[in-house]
């Protein structure tokens, strides 16, 4: 562990609760991602503290992480073939890496016939009662020494839904944000109420 941290390491994101803080920190020298959590008690009982880490597994990236209900999700992005699947990962008050369910987010991520280059980013966002994926589809012209011009071509909103069933929880595109405005970056993603 003391060699990862060794390799200039970057905090992506850190996000807070009352009893949580969880840090999205990674390597440049081994392109690997962790995130730290550290827990504690009653702001009286300082013996009740702990601190763990969860790397993530060889052939995903974790895209983003938030706490919701009292819990720290991470978003884990594997590539099967030509698409990409989306996976929410709940790290259960540091102890246990729990997978709540496969949460497929099948999208084509290479076109051979088109003459763009496609980024796709994902943020997960807390809006209200909701946990949310906002998926931002980034096309470059290829090819890319035309310059730096990025465009955001579109952006879909997922809701996680029925996270509270073992195993059965699924990526719900949403129609409406209920009267709420997303922002999202790599750093801070919030939703605020209009």
């Amino acid at each position: 562990a003391a060699s990862w941290f060794q390799g200039k390491p970057v905090v992506r994101k850190v996000v807070a609760s009352d009893h949580l803080i969880a840090a999205l920190v990674e390597s440049k020298n081994s392109e690997t991602a962790k995130v730290i959590i550290s827990t504690r008690g009653q702001p009286w009982d300082t013996t009740r503290c702990s601190t763990m880490e969860w790397a993530e597994p060889e052939g995903g990236l974790v895209s983003d992480i938030a706490i919701f209900k009292g819990k720290i999700y991470a978003l884990l992005t594997t590539k099967m073939k030509r698409y990409r699947q989306h996976e929410l990962r709940i790290l259960d008050d540091g102890h246990e890496q729990t997978i709540h369910g496969t949460l497929p987010g099948q999208e084509a991520w290479y076109d051979p016939n088109s003459t763009e280059f496609h980024l796709q980013r994902n943020y997960l966002v807390v809006s209200g009662d909701r946990l949310l994926m906002v998926e931002q589809r980034i096309s470059e012209p290829w090819p890319r020494d035309w310059g730096a011009l990025k465009l955001t071509r579109h952006f879909k909103v997922l809701e996680a839904t029925d996270l509270s069933s073992s195993g059965c929880a699924h990526w719900t595109e949403v129609d409406t944000l209920m009267g709420r405005a997303l922002f999202v970056s790599q750093g801070c993603s919030e939703s605020l109420h209009l």
